[in-house]
């Protein structure tokens, strides 16, 4: 996401969030493993944080912000550099080279989960995608 002041409702940065990896076809324990969140602590923040006033910010909602914004960079760059029609199979396929060292971005985000381990695929992703980049 962005990094102005965009207040977005935590139920919100959800959906995004599950619109993009339901596409990428995650399993459950994936889903929650890119989000770097066990099963418990997903529930209970989401228990705690489904009716936050709107404009207020909680720890949570500010990192699901970041990881959610991080997801959704990957998505659109992926979306720039895919052949066209090749988007689904661009996330499965295996690339040789780094960052991603013969796994597919699918198995590098469900396998490792760290903030810069995903940043370094947005970071790739960008690169690929040239002159169309934010940065």
């Amino acid at each position: 996401m962005s990094n102005d002041n965009t207040w977005v409702s935590v139920p919100r940065m959800i959906e995004m969030y599950k619109t993009v990896t339901t596409r990428w076809g995650l399993t459950d324990d994936e889903y929650l493993f890119v989000l770097n969140l066990s099963s418990e602590e997903y529930t209970r923040q989401l228990t705690e944080n489904s009716d936050n006033e709107p404009g207020v910010e909680t720890e949570f909602s500010l990192y699901l912000r970041n990881r959610v914004g991080m997801i959704a960079q990957i998505h659109t760059a992926q979306m720039m550099v895919a052949p066209p029609g090749a988007y689904d199979r661009f996330i499965k396929t295996p690339y040789a080279l780094a960052p991603l060292n013969g796994l597919s971005i699918k198995t590098y985000l469900t396998t490792k989960n760290s903030d810069e381990e995903v940043m370094q695929i947005v970071r790739w992703l960008r690169g690929m995608s040239g002159p169309f980049s934010d940065d």
